[in-house]
């Protein structure tokens, strides 16, 4: 079942995303759905409808994570497994702290605060406790440019296509010389003020290209 579909039946607490955001999520949350034990983190829970979204389609079996700054969160009424913390997206320590208490997360959501600092803060933070092809979302980019003293060499635009060069270093003939900042990345999805960043040991494999001609299919050549 898709997450339109899901919307309308939420439950009580209110959900506000922009419709492309679910298209986006279509794309690749069949791949995480059958995932034994998954474990979500959505940062930024607002009126709690997302934290519950998530949980009616990853299931009771997931375990759905929230934080925000507001204490207020507190007082929502959820499933039993959705979890709400108080942790601002800026507090590195606290983040990973939280990150070893569940054992890591297989899918990460940024709908905090839409500041370049705080999404680059909480993305070093958890990325090094992600598992195998998981992935790190970060909604509503358009609102990194709201303010006053947005400079693009600080922002997350600036580090998404320095890692987008450092993803194709491999074959660029040492053209490229950009080092990543996330091991083992390995793909990046970028749509319309939405970004989505995969982790997976197969990384740092060799790429391979195959030929093939009069039904035979060969390695053409192999790159590190």
């Amino acid at each position: 079942m898709t997450l339109l579909k899901i919307l309308a039946n939420t439950g009580t607490n209110k959900i506000m995303k922009w419709e492309s955001y679910f298209q986006f999520y279509d794309s690749f949350f069949p791949e995480l759905k059958p995932r034994q034990g998954l474990t979500v983190l959505e940062i930024g829970i607002a009126s709690g409808g997302s934290l519950d979204l998530l949980s009616k389609y990853f299931g009771p079996e997931a375990t759905i994570v929230g934080i925000d700054i507001d204490k207020a969160v507190s007082e929502q009424k959820h499933p039993s497994n959705v979890h709400a913390h108080i942790i601002d997206q800026r507090d590195e320590k606290s983040l990973r702290t939280l990150a070893a208490q569940y054992g890591g997360f297989d899918l990460v959501i940024d709908d905090g605060c839409h500041a370049d600092d705080a999404i680059q803060a909480s993305l070093h933070a958890l990325w090094p406790f992600f598992s195998d092809k998981s992935y790190y979302c970060i909604e509503d980019i358009h609102g990194t440019f709201w303010s006053d003293n947005w400079k693009f060499e600080d922002s997350i635009m600036a580090f998404v296509i320095n890692e987008t060069m450092a993803l194709n270093q491999r074959g660029s003939r040492g053209v490229i010389g950009n080092s990543s900042k996330l091991p083992m990345l390995d793909k990046i999805i970028f749509e319309w003020s939405i970004i989505g960043l995969r982790i997976s040991i197969a990384a740092n494999n060799p790429r391979v290209c195959l030929q093939a001609q009069d039904g035979k299919v060969e390695c053409f050549n192999t790159f590190m």
